[in-house]
């Protein structure tokens, strides 16, 4: 009777092991992909950087899009990337970062204007993070 019991013991433990494995390798997934995006979006903007649209009118420096971005991002969440520190808030700006990069990339193959490709980007991003902070509530 003892052997079974410390059985179903080792299991139990087995069990909880694992469960906190599973936690820690999801933590450092969200982690990587949160990296992943913000490399895919930075190398973005410095490539927008170079972009010249319909209206012929090309950026002074990528660092005009990232400030912008980034006051996007805190009018949404009320406060700075930088201080964006919640798991679900974390996910949602993983999803916003790649969804700018595939925007923007649509945006220069339509020949668009940098104040066009900016302001779609802007409108579907806000969509969105309506839908993701509803989906989160």
């Amino acid at each position: 009777m003892q052997l079974q019991n410390n059985t179903q013991e080792f299991k139990e433990l087995a069990k909880q092991k694992r469960i906190k494995n599973i936690t820690e390798q999801k933590a450092l997934v969200r982690k990587i992909s949160s990296l992943l995006a913000y490399n895919d979006f930075t190398e973005k903007v410095k490539q927008h950087a170079d972009y010249v649209g319909q209206d012929n009118k090309a950026s002074t420096s990528p660092k005009g899009f990232v400030i912008q971005f980034n006051k996007f991002v805190k009018k949404l969440f009320g406060k700075t990337v930088e201080g964006i520190t919640e798991v679900k808030e974390l996910e949602t700006l993983t999803v916003l970062r790649n969804r700018a990069v595939d925007i923007v990339s649509q945006g220069e193959s339509k020949k668009l204007s940098r104040k066009q490709i900016k302001q779609e980007m802007y409108r579907k991003l806000q969509q969105i993070f309506d839908v993701l902070e509803l989906k989160n509530e």
